[in-house]
């Protein structure tokens, strides 16, 4: 299991308390299983996400983690139109209007409370199951904030992926102190 091209951004946070924090993020997970029959694995369950660390928090200090969704959509109309002297066109509506959407991956939104101090976990996948012997997750555009934590924070990837024979491999990326 490996995680690559991970970014960790601290930007100013827009209500410009001294007691929050804004990062973006960006990421790639990949996961391969070898051995004699890797290729017939099912049932694998891997989880990414966040350690979000901090000295001592307030009471209602919380951390929001905002996953980007990705939707697609049209219509079904068709337009003719023809131009028969400049500036002088003709044209026909041949479709109903109708638009249609729909979402491939859904926007997330996690709410995690912190605890009075130390360490929070906030997974932006969580079991996502899959069967073979490799899967590969990329995201970007991952915002999150921290709000109510008192002394310097510190975000630090994650991943972490189970069998179904329970065995268990996770990799941490580098910390990053917001």
């Amino acid at each position: 299991m490996a995680q690559a091209d991970t970014s960790i951004q601290m930007y100013p946070p827009l209500d410009s308390s001294p007691l929050s924090v804004e990062f973006f993020a960006d990421g790639t997970t990949s996961v391969r299983i070898t051995g004699y029959e890797a290729a017939q694995a099912a049932g694998t369950k891997l989880t990414v996400g966040y350690q979000i660390g901090y000295p001592a928090a307030l009471p209602g200090a919380v951390a929001h983690v905002i996953t980007p969704g990705l939707t697609v959509g049209g219509d079904n109309s068709a337009n003719l139109g023809v131009e028969l002297i400049p500036d002088l066109a003709v044209g026909v509506d041949l479709g109903t209007g109708n638009a249609w959407e729909a979402s491939l991956v859904p926007e997330q939104e996690l709410e995690v409370e912190l605890a009075p101090g130390g360490i929070t976990d906030a997974p932006i996948i969580e079991e996502h199951t899959f069967d073979g012997d490799s899967t590969t997750v990329r995201f970007a555009g991952i915002r999150g904030s921290v709000s109510g934590a008192i002394g310097p924070v510190t975000i630090r990837p994650y991943a972490k992926a189970v069998t179904s024979s329970n065995d268990v491999a996770i990799t941490y990326g580098k910390p990053v102190r917001l």
